[in-house]
């Protein structure tokens, strides 16, 4: 089907992504055809996917290593395909399947899969579909990180990009018809995302604390996606899209910095070319639409710097110095209301920074809202009475005329 896409292909289905070395074949192989070989228990001691026997007549979990629960789920799926057609010691050696045809057969089966402990992994719906009898357990496909991330990328393929803002982590953020279409803007800007039509789940893992998932996808049979999600709430939901392989997670705090390096340097050409590789590598970072906006900044491009400093915010609305700088470049563009809005949002939440007091009261005295400026550098003085910006600000306010309890030292 995909045979002329050479991407790690499998090399026994030449479809799936090969993710694994087999030493039965000597090649590199899916998850997909590893189970359907290993199920035989002939795979050699050595090889890390072995499976190995449970030492139980009854059905059982198999054990040997996953790279995801649905690998895990696939398996255990293989493996009861495999009990249903062999004589069992639990059923009086009798073979399952044949015993399904039969009403007193099927209630001994029922009776034996009542005894069996309940466990996500064990398909035992699946058990009661093959042997066309009812299922009285209460288990579902658990609701996890991959299966949430395959319920995500669905809508994405079906291009339902809305209906994916329930499952970001900060989704409260998107209720505005201007947040709802920035976000659709920027999904559908993504490559990666908005030529998705297939996709295949390579591997997944979490933390050690359990609120955090990473799921790694083959994306149309030759691109990497990552989806990031921490739970909230108990509920899993997705922090970021990565380009990449889960080892790029860890990457992007060394990308930023080598971005800042040449910001600083006044490299402006490598950091606009850096900026753009890795933006469709870090998909969803508040950190990369926040140096897109400090390299739109010293290039003076107002309208740019704003666009991604809002964009930043808006994937992570606590982002300190993101809504400053926003406020600060509305500022300068004389887009007071907004400007003073941010500021306010901003001092709301760090009550004693005075460089946001300090430019607050700048926008209200450019409003002629003198009571407001006066009351906020005299705070602002309080706090920091050697601060020279706030000092000068302060006398020359004075100077003008107005009225303040503070005496500014000379």
């Amino acid at each position: 089907m995909v045979g002329f896409l050479k991407h790690n292909r499998c090399k026994l289905c030449h479809t799936y992504r090969g993710n694994r070395f087999c030493l039965r074949r000597n090649k590199n192989i899916c998850w997909h055809d590893c189970n359907e070989m290993r199920i035989d228990y002939r795979c050699p001691e050595a090889c890390a996917y072995t499976l190995r026997k449970s030492g139980e007549e009854s059905l059982a979990i198999g054990r040997c290593k996953v790279d995801s629960v649905r690998e895990n789920i696939e398996l255990n799926r293989a493996l009861t395909d495999q009990w249903l057609l062999v004589p069992s010691k639990d059923l009086d050696d009798q073979v399952p399947i044949k015993l399904a045809e039969t009403t007193e057969g099927k209630a001994k089966l029922t009776h034996f899969i009542d005894r069996i402990p309940s466990n996500m992994l064990l398909p035992l719906n699946y058990l009661c579909e093959r042997l066309n009898i009812p299922f009285t357990g209460s288990e579902l496909p658990p609701r996890d990180y991959e299966t949430r991330s395959d319920e995500y990328l669905n809508l994405i393929v079906q291009q339902r990009g809305e209906e994916t803002i329930p499952y970001l982590f900060n989704s409260e953020a998107y209720e505005s018809d201007e947040n709802i279409k920035s976000y659709l803007n920027s999904l559908l800007s993504q490559p990666l995302v908005n030529k998705m039509k297939h996709f295949e789940l390579i591997s997944s893992a979490y933390s050690k604390e359990g609120n955090e998932g990473l799921v790694f996808y083959d994306i149309n049979y030759k691109d990497d996606l990552t989806l990031h999600w921490k739970k909230k709430d108990e509920k899993w939901l997705l922090w970021a899209k990565i380009g990449g392989n889960p080892q790029a997670v860890y990457g992007e705090k060394s990308v930023l910095e080598h971005i800042e390096n040449l910001l600083g340097q006044q490299k402006y050409h490598q950091s606009y070319e850096t900026l753009k590789r890795y933006t469709h590598v870090y998909q969803d970072s508040a950190d990369m639409e926040y140096h897109w906006g400090l390299y739109y900044s010293l290039q003076a491009d107002k309208k740019a710097a704003t666009e991604h400093y809002s964009r930043s915010i808006l994937l992570d609305p606590d982002f300190h110095q993101a809504r400053f700088n926003l406020a600060f470049v509305l500022q300068a563009d004389n887009q007071l209301d907004a400007a003073e809005y941010q500021y306010e949002y901003l001092l709301a939440k760090h009550p004693k920074d005075t460089k946001v007091m300090n430019n607050l009261a700048i926008i209200a005295m450019m409003k002629n809202d003198l009571h407001k400026a006066k009351i906020l550098w005299e705070q602002c003085y309080a706090l920091e009475p050697n601060n020279e910006n706030v000092a000068k600000n302060l006398e020359h306010f004075i100077k003008s005329g107005y009225q303040t309890d503070i005496h500014i030292k000379q």
